[in-house]
């Protein structure tokens, strides 16, 4: 079976992303206490400038905690929706690249909060790795409903064309 440079080159570029964030994951969780902790700060100072103007009556604050644990779920949000493109552009049968994709997510919350371990001032939380498998989660349900409707609105554009 030969490979079209279209597919080749789909494959070398979800790949590549998919990695490149997985190492930006990582990165993150290399950072010791005080970094993140200021880095988590300053997103919600930002969140809470934006929401304060929005509705500037409501006396609602963002706790730390909360940015915290929002910013867990959706960097794997984001992970689950690029290995949803990325094990598709592989072609693989769907159950396949759902277990397959369960797995990566799995392997990469554990890795991620082990690598905790090897930072002053970190800690690793079972708690916040099954937050990330459950934003990858979403992210992989998302990606997936997405790509069936794009794939049902091109096969009614098509139809209509034919008419």
């Amino acid at each position: 079976m030969s490979i079209t440079k279209k597919t080749l080159f789909s494959r070398v570029i979800w790949t590549l992303v998919t990695l490149l964030f997985i190492g930006w994951i990582y990165s993150n969780s290399l950072q010791n206490g005080p970094q993140s902790t200021s880095v988590s700060e300053k997103v919600r100072d930002f969140l809470q400038t934006v929401y304060s103007s929005c509705f500037p009556k409501s006396d609602f604050t963002f706790s730390l905690h909360f940015v915290r644990k929002a910013a867990h779920f959706s960097e794997y949000a984001l992970l689950g929706f690029l290995l949803h493109f990325t094990l598709k552009s592989y072609g693989l049968p769907w159950k396949q690249a759902l277990f397959t994709a369960g797995g990566m997510l799995m392997l990469v919350a554990f890795s991620d909060e082990s690598l905790q371990f090897l930072s002053a001032g970190r800690h690793p939380a079972v708690l916040d790795a099954c937050i990330d498998i459950s934003g990858g989660v979403c992210g992989y349900a998302f990606a997936w409903c997405t790509a069936l409707l794009i794939a049902k609105l091109i096969r009614k554009r098509a139809e209509c064309s034919r008419s």
